[in-house]
């Protein structure tokens, strides 16, 4: 089901690679005000602000053609693609409005370098030169680098980043279900790779995951 997902997708060929870094896989640093944060390389950031924009757009138009975008952090290993984290954006926030993660034209949703999003977050136990490092981005870090905090942080692996528009007519993981919800489609996932790579992947929400969780304590 899940090789079928990919290849129906086409996941890899969507995908770009997440972090700017070497051939040794240093990653580059830049400053984001008085904060050090892993660079995002262009590619990536060209990919995430088209589909971005495309549910801008559809919001505006008052159209219900897109419900937001789901994306999934991977890494490619000897046997195949190696799923790392799963989430999603949607377009219509609490309030009935545009989600605030698309309300601008250089917003990287759930991407960006700032508090509450996940390269911002992650800086903060990789870099160097923050007072308190978030909790939840620990686990990420002992995935994906060597060793943290680090001047020079160096990756374990390639990281790559599907970014993908879900639309009114996506079908889902279960073809049976025709189209799902976004919010849906993203439990069904982390669901289904939680038991196909439940050493790798990183999501915590879900009761395989949970239940996953409270037998490693």
């Amino acid at each position: 089901m899940w090789e079928e997902y990919v290849a129906e997708k086409d996941i890899l060929n969507n995908s770009e690679v997440l972090f700017e870094a070497n051939a040794q896989l240093e990653v580059s640093t830049i400053k984001v005000g008085a904060n050090t944060v892993l660079e995002r390389t262009n590619d990536i950031d060209r990919l995430i602000m088209e589909s971005s924009r495309s549910v801008m757009e559809d919001f505006q138009k008052g159209s219900q053609e897109t419900e937001g975008v789901i994306y999934m952090m991977y890494r490619e290993g000897d046997q195949g693609m190696i799923p790392l984290y799963v989430g999603i954006a949607e377009k219509v926030g609490k309030s009935g409005r545009l989600s605030t993660l698309f309300n601008g034209k250089t917003k990287k949703p759930r991407w960006d370098y700032y508090d509450g999003y996940h390269i911002g977050d992650l800086s903060t136990v990789v870099c160097e030169g923050y007072e308190t490092a978030k909790k939840g981005k620990v686990n990420w870090a002992k995935s994906l680098f060597e060793d943290f905090p680090s001047k020079a942080p160096v990756l374990n692996f390639e990281v790559k980043l599907w970014f993908h528009v879900w639309r009114s007519d996506s079908l889902s993981i279960f073809s049976d279900l025709g189209h799902s919800s976004l919010l849906l489609e993203e439990s069904l996932i982390i669901e289904i790779l939680g038991r196909l790579y439940p050493d790798s992947l990183l999501n915590i929400q879900g009761k395989l995951r949970q239940i996953n969780k409270s037998k490693e304590v």
